[in-house]
């Protein structure tokens, strides 16, 4: 129904678990009211042992960002119902979002968030826990960054410039573009802090067709 809100289909049992402060896995809120019925009153049958034995079903707990926020979103609806935290759940879905733009881990903060929300009740929603976003998202963000950095380095071999005095004079020293003198094409160009000119006799020319 159009009246109903985002977490109607979530049974009693679950709503309680969330009510009390206790953890859940927010894949479980995304099943269907009949998938939920069931998910723990059933499992799988395996063989253990030697054994024919019921194994409660293993959850695959990693969401996109999209899937998070829908399933946040009834978890939200949830714990609304009996809080006046509105705020603060709305901030904290916001800091999610960011993480998630700053670092693939911000599944694992957010999941050590709510475990530790679950220990602590008292704890803020709209706080970022210093050390779990130290840990999972601004430390996996500089390590991104260097090891961008790192495959981007330019190599010396490549990019360097001749340094070919011109005379005698040291003090005249002028430093003429590699890239020009070999006769490739300059990306730099027009606006090159190096000279476009021939290494060897300072001509109009590049090295490779100087007559000198």
């Amino acid at each position: 129904s159009t009246c109903d809100d985002i977490g109607s289909h979530v049974p009693l049992k679950f709503k309680q678990k969330i009510w009390e402060g206790g953890f859940i896995d927010l894949s479980v809120l995304l099943k269907s009211a009949t998938e939920l019925e069931q998910f723990e009153s059933h499992g799988d049958l395996q063989l253990v042992n030697g054994k024919l034995c019921v194994v409660k079903r293993q959850l695959n707990s990693f969401l996109t960002i999209e899937k998070w926020t829908s399933a946040f979103m009834i978890y939200m609806s949830i714990v609304l119902q009996h809080s006046q935290t509105a705020q603060e759940m709305l901030k904290y879905m916001r800091n999610i979002r960011l993480a998630a733009n700053r670092s693939p881990n911000w599944h694992k903060y957010d999941e050590q968030f709510r475990l530790r929300k679950a220990s602590n009740p008292a704890m803020s929603w709209g706080e970022i826990h210093s050390e779990f976003w130290l840990m999972y998202i601004n430390q996996s963000n500089v390590t991104t960054q260097q090891s961008a950095q790192a495959k981007f380095k330019p190599q010396a071999s490549t990019n360097s410039f001749n340094t070919t005095s011109v005379g005698h004079a040291s003090q005249n020293q002028i430093k003429f573009c590699n890239s020009y003198n070999s006769g490739k094409s300059c990306n730099f160009f027009p606006r090159c802090r190096y000279s476009h000119s021939c290494s060897q006799c300072r001509g109009k020319h590049p090295r490779v067709n100087c007559r000198n």
